[in-house]
């Protein structure tokens, strides 16, 4: 007599319960400091874009360029973007605006909000209208901007040492 041997082949249910299991447990643990990452990097990376429009915005009306003032404002009409303008005050209408995304972060201000979120630097002295500290969000990851008073230099973090009171 001849014995017929039949192999199985494919997973058991056993098998494919314990590898959906491992996949279930690997994203459970790479996803939350995947987010983490990607916040970090996006809020890295616009506040760099933030400081060196505001560095920008300074520079130009320093040197008089246009022969006006220049300023930032962020989220014009509650939308997420910032924009640097010419003149004193924000023309959405102006060709010469440059505009720049926000990427979803929150934007806060402190002393109090600067009128209407707009920072504006004045023609040939290039002194800002508002100094405090910019702080940038998303998630658990903030970068901050400071705006010096008794300089009117724009820094990365909270470094306004012109503005430090030496005791005695």
């Amino acid at each position: 007599m001849i014995k017929i041997i039949k192999k199985n082949k494919g997973f058991t249910l056993l098998e494919i319960m314990i590898a959906v299991l491992l996949m279930v447990l690997i994203a459970r643990l790479t996803i939350p400091a995947t987010i983490e990452f990607y916040n970090s990097q996006i809020t890295k990376s616009t506040a760099d874009e933030v400081f060196s429009t505001l560095k920008k915005a300074q520079a130009f009306a320093l040197t008089r360029r246009g022969d006006s003032g220049y300023g930032v404002i962020f989220n014009p009409n509650s939308e997420d973007f910032f924009v640097l303008f010419r003149g004193d005050s924000y023309n959405p209408n102006d060709s010469v605006n440059e505009i720049f995304n926000l990427y979803g972060l929150s934007v806060e201000f402190l002393p109090p909000t600067p009128n209407n979120n707009s920072i504006y630097f004045e023609n040939a002295t290039g002194f800002p209208n508002w100094t405090g500290i910019i702080t940038l969000s998303k998630g658990n990851v903030s970068e901050q901007i400071s705006i010096c008073e008794n300089s009117g230099l724009v820094e990365f973090g909270n470094n306004c040492v012109d503005d430090i009171v030496q005791q005695p």
